[in-house]
Formats: structure tokens, C-alpha cells, sequence
């Protein structure tokens, strides 16, 4: 059980990351059933080449 897990959320570990739904809320649409994020780790340059988490938007 992760963190997340304590918080009602879900997650499913992906290649492209890991997205977090939250299963408990009612989504926009039928193609979108409950609201998820994807969130991912890489390393930001301009801070020493330390590993930083990332949302996707667009």
C-alpha cells in the first residue's frame, strides 16, 4: 500500500508513468469515468541533475 493508497486514490504503474485516479469522484464524461493525473520523475538540469516529479498537462 502506497501513500496514495491512504488517500482513497488509486494507481497504476505505466512506462510513460504513474497515474493516479481517484475513483471516488465522478469523472467529465463516459470517456473520461474518473479524474487521473500522470505524474513522472526526470531529471531537471538547471537543479544539479536531481530527480523532480512532473504532472503531465496538455
Amino acid at each position: 500500500m502506497s501513500r496514495l493508497h491512504a488517500y482513497g486514490l488509486e494507481t497504476d504503474l505505466q512506462p510513460r508513468g504513474l497515474i493516479v485516479v481517484n475513483a471516488r469522484v465522478a469523472g467529465c464524461c463516459a470517456e473520461v469515468p474518473h479524474p487521473a493525473d500522470t505524474v513522472t520523475c526526470k531529471v531537471r538540469e538547471e537543479d544539479g541533475g536531481r530527480l523532480w516529479f512532473f504532472r503531465f498537462v496538455g
